[in-house]
Order: structure tokens, then C-alpha cells, then sequence
């Protein structure tokens, strides 16, 4: 009966230890309780009796029936941890990747706004500032220059037989000529005069 108990807890143990699962490796433990109870008795009564041995494999046997079903309740709730835990994990991979997608919106509205301001207040062909931000920087240069009571000056030039250009060299020409003006006239010009 001890060698038969004893091939229990080893095989009890081996598969609790491959497992690694709280209800095997319990099995494991209370098998081995019983195994010392086992030997304890056998070593405290010299007399063993079969049904003495049997007495005590029924209550063992009901200790491990209780065990296995306590047991196999906490891992229904270990499960149900398990996929409470996955279900947030999933949710937080998602809830990244939504941020990860406003992030990009966010980033291709700052780059549309700027090209928007940019068509808005700027010429295409030469990036210079065009009609539109030229009255808003005159209108507010005229405003300063009254309210601290000092001049200002506006030049303003005309490119003479530009027209001459456009018609007989092209208007590839006649667009290369303006970048070229509007290249040298920046130059002259300090960083916040305007062309």
C-alpha cells in the first residue's frame, strides 16, 4: 500500500511539475501528505491492517475530491483573470493604435493648414508673400509707423519688356527671369523687410 501510494505522489509530482498548473501541482502536495500520513502510521502500529489502510484511503480520497473541486474553481477564476487581462490587452493595443492614427491626422492637418496658409500668402512660382499678406504687412506697418510717428517707404519696380520675354522666349523663360528676381531682390533685403 506505501509503494503504491509513493508511485502516486512521484507520478502526482512529475505531471504537477511538467503542467505547472495550481490544481496539479495541489494534487502533487496532498498526495504526498498522505503518503506521510501513511508512513507515520505504519511506523507508529507495527500491526497494519487492510482496513485500516482503506479507511484512511477514503478519507484521503475525500480530502482530494474536495481539493480538486476548490481547486478547479480557482482555475475557472484564474481563466477568467486570463482572458480579462487579454481583453485589455487587446484594448490597449487598440486604443495605441487610435492615437497612433489621430497622431498621424493631427500631423497631415498641421502640414494641410500650412500649405493652405502657404497658397493663401504666398506666390507659387517665386514664394514670395503676394498681394494679400502684402496690404495685411502694409496695413499694419502703416499703423505702427503712425502710432510711433516715423515714415516708411514703399518701392515698387516694374520689370520693362517683360512682356517681350513671355512672347518671344516662352513662358518657361519668362518664369525662370521672375524666380531669378525674386531670388536677388530677397537677397538685398533684410530678414523681416518684404519683398
Amino acid at each position: 500500500a506505501a509503494l503504491v501510494t509513493a508511485l502516486a505522489v512521484a507520478a502526482a509530482w512529475r505531471i504537477g511539475l511538467q503542467k505547472r498548473t495550481i490544481l496539479h501541482l495541489w494534487l502533487a502536495v496532498s498526495l504526498t501528505a498522505m503518503l506521510a500520513d501513511v508512513a507515520a502510521s505504519l511506523a507508529a502500529h507495527a500491526r497494519y491492517s487492510v482496513g485500516w489502510y482503506f479507511g484512511r484511503i477514503e478519507s484521503m480520497i475525500a480530502a482530494s475530491v474536495l481539493l480538486l473541486v476548490f481547486l478547479g474553481e480557482i482555475n475557472g477564476l484564474y481563466r477568467k483573470l486570463a482572458a480579462a487581462i487579454s481583453d485589455l490587452s487587446r484594448a490597449n493595443e487598440d486604443l495605441i493604435r487610435l492615437i497612433e492614427e489621430k497622431d498621424v491626422l493631427v500631423a497631415e492637418l498641421r502640414a494641410s493648414d500650412e500649405q493652405v496658409r502657404q497658397l493663401a500668402f504666398y506666390d507659387p512660382l517665386t514664394e514670395l508673400p503676394n498681394r494679400r499678406l502684402l496690404l495685411d504687412r502694409m496695413t499694419q506697418a502703416l499703423a505702427q509707423a503712425k502710432r510711433h510717428r516715423y515714415s516708411m517707404a514703399i518701392m515698387f519696380l516694374d520689370l520693362d519688356n517683360f512682356k517681350q520675354i513671355n512672347d518671344t522666349l516662352g513662358h518657361d523663360a519668362g518664369d525662370q527671369l521672375l524666380r531669378q528676381v525674386a531670388a536677388r531682390l530677397s537677397s538685398c533685403v533684410r530678414g523681416e523687410e518684404l519683398v
